[in-house]
């Protein structure tokens, strides 16, 4: 999943230490071992562009 490059403080997205994608539907819940790492937004959600790339 492509994320934008800049965290964001209302990512629901974190990396793990083995650099894993991990998606929280509810940014609030992010567990607690991973608070204090970056958060980031699915390009998907913020591209300005979205709609040239969809495909039916």
């Amino acid at each position: 999943m492509p994320l934008d490059a800049k965290p964001s403080a209302r990512g629901n997205v974190v990396i793990s230490e083995e650099g894993v994608a991990l998606v929280y539907r509810d940014p609030a819940a992010i567990a607690p071992r991973y608070i204090d790492e970056p958060h980031y937004l699915s390009h998907f959600a913020t591209c300005p562009n979205a709609d040239e790339h969809r495909q039916r």
